[in-house]
């Protein structure tokens, strides 16, 4: 009979344990940075939220649920726009060499003189020459292409800014 009642009492002290086990619990929160990922883990507990590394509370693992979330951000590249920097658009450093006409404007860059040729709706191609700007009109968009420092092509099929333009 003290057999069945030490067992009895045992299973009553358990019990009691488990009740406040259940009752102390914390809510909290578990919170692993690693590059380009976060990982959160939360409890379902009823006493104010806490956070903890996991590292130091191992224990966390046995009460705590983990949800791994992984963020990543965009890396955002920056295109060159018409006449912005020496080898974007309009500002290739090369020309189509062919009959042309010739007007002089008084931009004292080449990027001005760039950006004049886009603003003239007649000028197919430029070129900033010992500090003089030159833009080209007429049948420019025919010939070859050549290599030349401080210069583009603004309005040719295919080609500049403008590329559906045909001269």
């Amino acid at each position: 009979m003290n057999y069945r009642i030490s067992i009895i009492t045992l299973l009553f002290i358990l019990a009691q344990i488990f009740a406040i086990d259940a009752r102390h619990r914390h809510v909290c929160t578990v919170t692993t940075a690693i590059p380009k990922t976060v990982t959160l883990t939360t409890c379902n507990k009823t006493t104010p939220t806490q956070t903890y590394e996991v590292p130091e509370y191992p224990h966390f693992k046995k009460y705590c649920k983990t949800t791994t979330t992984v963020t990543i951000s965009p890396t955002v590249t920056h295109c060159a726009t018409c006449c912005e920097i020496s080898g974007g658009p309009g500002w290739e450093n090369t020309i189509l060499i062919g009959k042309n006409t010739v007007t002089y404007t008084d931009d004292t860059t080449p990027q001005d003189c760039c950006k004049s040729c886009m603003a003239d709706s007649k000028c197919a191609q430029w070129a900033f020459v010992f500090s003089e700007c030159q833009h080209n009109v007429g049948t420019t968009c025919q010939g070859r292409r050549v290599a030349h420092e401080n210069s583009g092509i603004m309005r040719c099929t295919g080609e500049g800014c403008y590329p559906k333009y045909k001269s």
